[in-house]
């Protein structure tokens, strides 16, 4: 993309005013005495020699000290992975699948412990995908169904049938709690009315009974 005259200006003068010719390192101060080559272009290419550099830094960095740490869906670890490998090839950086075997399965606790152990034995037949993959297993057997309990695919595969009194009393409303009744055939609502009706008044006339019976 084109920079403005004004920007460029604005970028020269600014370092102008802030780095001293004493300060140029040799090879800055060399592209300066050459011919056709502004100041603006030096400075240019050193910034894009300076991200660059960073770049690689940052790459080399990561796929050297890169592990999983148990915690994180393996699935974004193994594509973090692959992408930085594809960058550090372009840039001459090579990795051994070794190498990241014996960094990741020394990084696993808790319940991928076994199978860093798993990898000792088997270490000379276990690819770097075989680790892989067996990580992504406990993943899924492990951590997602512990944080998700509903979440059991191979119990949930054949549902189990609903007993009909389960069902019945799943249709009652929370805390609707109804007497059970000796009866095999349910009242009608008004005859249930009426139960209702007579219960209160024997608790009414007990209640002036006991009225009448209060000495005066």
């Amino acid at each position: 993309m084109a920079i403005h005259k004004l920007w460029k200006q604005l970028i020269l003068d600014v370092f102008r005013y802030f780095v001293a010719l004493r300060a140029y390192p040799k090879w800055f101060s060399d592209r300066t005495k050459e011919r056709f080559i502004d100041l603006y272009d030096i400075i240019e290419f050193a910034i894009f020699q300076e991200n660059e550099y960073s770049t690689d830094l940052t790459v080399n960095e990561e796929l050297s000290t890169i592990y999983y740490d148990c915690k994180s869906d393996p699935f974004i670890f193994e594509k973090k992975l692959q992408n930085l490998r594809k960058k550090g090839e372009k840039i001459g950086i090579t990795t051994n699948d070794t190498v990241l075997c014996d960094r990741i399965s020394h990084h696993l606790t808790g319940p991928f412990d076994i199978h860093s152990v798993k990898y000792e034995m088997n270490h000379k037949t276990m690819t770097l995908t075989d680790l892989l993959d067996e990580i992504k297993s406990a993943y899924h057997r492990y951590i997602l169904e512990d944080n998700n309990p509903g979440l059991d695919i191979k119990r949930s595969a054949a549902p189990r049938a609903a007993a009909p009194h389960s069902v019945h009393n799943s249709a009652r409303p929370a805390g609707d709690h109804k007497p059970k009744s000796t009866s095999t055939t349910k009242p009608s609502n008004g005859k249930g009315k009426k139960k209702k009706s007579e219960r209160l008044y024997h608790v009414q006339h007990d209640t002036n009974d006991l009225d009448s019976l209060r000495p005066l």
